[in-house]
Protein backbone atom coordinates (compact mmCIF):
# COMPACT_ATOMS: atom_id res chain seq x y z
CA UNK A 1 0.00 0.00 0.00
CA UNK A 2 1.64 3.45 -0.55
CA UNK A 3 -0.04 6.09 1.45
CA UNK A 4 0.38 9.94 0.05
CA UNK A 5 -0.70 12.63 2.76
CA UNK A 6 -0.21 16.46 2.57
CA UNK A 7 -0.87 16.76 6.37
CA UNK A 8 1.22 19.90 7.74
CA UNK A 9 3.27 17.04 9.65
CA UNK A 10 4.30 15.80 6.07
CA UNK A 11 4.89 18.71 4.05
CA UNK A 12 6.25 16.24 1.00
CA UNK A 13 3.05 14.83 1.00
CA UNK A 14 4.32 11.65 0.64
CA UNK A 15 5.16 8.15 2.61
CA UNK A 16 7.20 5.59 2.36
CA UNK A 17 5.40 2.40 0.77
CA UNK A 18 4.11 -0.16 3.33
CA UNK A 19 3.79 -3.68 2.47
CA UNK A 20 0.40 -4.46 0.53
CA UNK A 21 -2.81 -4.96 3.04
CA UNK A 22 -3.71 -8.31 2.18
CA UNK A 23 -5.45 -9.00 5.72
CA UNK A 24 -6.64 -8.16 9.32
CA UNK A 25 -3.25 -8.02 10.50
CA UNK A 26 -1.79 -6.08 7.44
CA UNK A 27 -4.34 -3.51 7.70
CA UNK A 28 -3.65 -3.30 11.63
CA UNK A 29 -0.50 -2.67 11.08
CA UNK A 30 -0.72 0.09 8.28
CA UNK A 31 -3.46 1.94 10.63
CA UNK A 32 -0.90 1.67 13.54
CA UNK A 33 1.77 3.08 10.80
CA UNK A 34 -0.71 5.90 10.09
CA UNK A 35 -1.74 6.27 13.61
CA UNK A 36 2.16 6.84 14.48
CA UNK A 37 3.15 8.99 11.83
CA UNK A 38 0.37 11.55 12.67
CA UNK A 39 1.93 12.10 15.88
CA UNK A 40 -1.11 10.10 17.96
CA UNK A 41 -1.41 7.61 20.52
CA UNK A 42 -4.31 5.38 20.66
CA UNK A 43 -5.76 7.58 23.28
CA UNK A 44 -6.14 10.63 21.12
CA UNK A 45 -7.17 8.85 18.38
CA UNK A 46 -9.96 7.01 20.36
CA UNK A 47 -11.13 10.53 22.03
CA UNK A 48 -11.78 12.04 18.06
CA UNK A 49 -13.50 9.19 16.85
CA UNK A 50 -15.75 9.12 19.89
CA UNK A 51 -14.27 5.53 20.25
CA UNK A 52 -12.68 3.35 22.90
CA UNK A 53 -8.88 3.11 22.99
CA UNK A 54 -9.73 -1.00 23.17
CA UNK A 55 -11.29 -1.05 19.82
CA UNK A 56 -8.53 0.55 17.87
CA UNK A 57 -5.98 -1.72 19.64
CA UNK A 58 -7.74 -4.77 18.68
CA UNK A 59 -7.89 -3.61 15.35
CA UNK A 60 -4.19 -2.50 15.23
CA UNK A 61 -3.63 -6.31 16.80
CA UNK A 62 -5.61 -7.97 13.60
CA UNK A 63 -8.88 -8.57 15.54
CA UNK A 64 -12.02 -6.89 15.01
CA UNK A 65 -12.55 -7.06 11.25
CA UNK A 66 -16.36 -6.26 11.55
CA UNK A 67 -15.13 -2.87 12.40
CA UNK A 68 -14.45 -1.86 8.58
CA UNK A 69 -16.40 1.28 9.30
CA UNK A 70 -13.90 2.36 12.36
CA UNK A 71 -10.63 1.58 9.99
CA UNK A 72 -11.84 4.22 7.43
CA UNK A 73 -12.96 6.72 9.83
CA UNK A 74 -9.70 6.18 11.50
CA UNK A 75 -7.25 6.66 8.48
CA UNK A 76 -9.74 9.48 7.06
CA UNK A 77 -9.07 11.47 10.79
CA UNK A 78 -5.51 10.73 9.84
CA UNK A 79 -5.54 12.24 6.48
CA UNK A 80 -5.08 9.22 4.81
CA UNK A 81 -7.25 7.09 2.01
CA UNK A 82 -6.87 3.50 1.61
CA UNK A 83 -7.04 2.82 -1.94
CA UNK A 84 -7.39 -0.63 -4.11
CA UNK A 85 -5.96 -1.26 -7.44
CA UNK A 86 -5.40 -4.26 -8.92
CA UNK A 87 -2.71 -6.64 -8.02
CA UNK A 88 -0.16 -6.79 -11.08
CA UNK A 89 -1.04 -9.57 -13.10
CA UNK A 90 -4.38 -10.01 -12.21
CA UNK A 91 -7.02 -11.02 -14.66
CA UNK A 92 -10.12 -8.97 -15.11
Amino acid sequence: MEIETNSPTDPIGTWTPLAPVADARALGRALRACRKHAGLDQAELARRLGTYRTNLSRIENGHAVEQLDLVLASLRELGFELTIQPRTGARG
